[in-house]
């Protein structure tokens, strides 16, 4: 799938995930027009997945990709809520900290996993090689911080509603990098998520 439609699909359900989480433990208040507003993300969410994409280095298998990204956005919603939960409990900063050191640790243990049952080595990469992925990569530390130390100024929904704009973001860069031109239809869907994420915002 393009990387703009997972972005928006995966966006969209951290957000309400988060949201309804915030109501249910953190007893933050939502407005009654917010039900209606995830009803209309759901909905462009919903129009995203059913569109057809026609693109050379994509497989086509589209609910696969909806199905791994329903998964991948279930998988976010607890770690983000657990980031949270520490950062308001604990330290921001530690709590960043150890979510990005988790991730190399968990990545470690998929290798040897996958190592175990498919023979398949952990893939040795150069130095220079290395570095290049590390500055790559380096933006997601600020990113990181930035969210822990964000979500102890204000109500999770509203700071999960702002950090969703990225979708518009990733959606052009996919465009240039990967040459992946959504069509008219897509992007439309795309507009509607993304307003029904501000609407959240507004209203919670």
């Amino acid at each position: 799938m393009p990387v703009g439609i997972v972005s928006s699909i995966s966006k969209s359900i951290l957000v309400i995930g988060l949201t309804l989480l915030s109501l249910i433990i953190f007893q933050e208040t939502i407005a009654t027009l917010t039900f209606f507003i995830i009803c209309v993300v759901l909905a462009g969410t919903a129009y995203l997945g059913n569109q057809n994409n026609h693109m050379p280095h994509l497989d086509k298998k589209t609910y696969l990709g909806i199905l791994f990204t329903i998964v991948s956005s279930f998988c976010a919603i607890a770690t983000v809520f657990l980031m949270i939960k520490t950062s308001r409990e604990l330290n921001p900063f530690v709590s960043g900290y150890f979510w990005e050191v988790s991730i190399g640790v968990f990545a470690l243990l998929i290798g040897i996993i996958r190592h175990l049952f498919t023979k398949k080595k952990i893939q040795v990469v150069k130095i220079s090689t290395f570095i290049k992925i590390a500055l790559a990569a380096s933006p997601t530390l600020i990113g990181t911080g930035a969210l822990a130390f964000a979500v102890t100024l204000g109500p999770v929904s509203i700071t999960s509603t702002i950090g969703a704009s990225s979708m518009i973001v990733t959606s052009i860069l996919a465009h240039f990098l990967y040459k992946e031109k959504l069509s008219k239809n897509q992007w439309i869907g795309i507009i509607i998520v993304t307003c029904g994420i501000i609407a959240l915002k507004l209203t919670a």
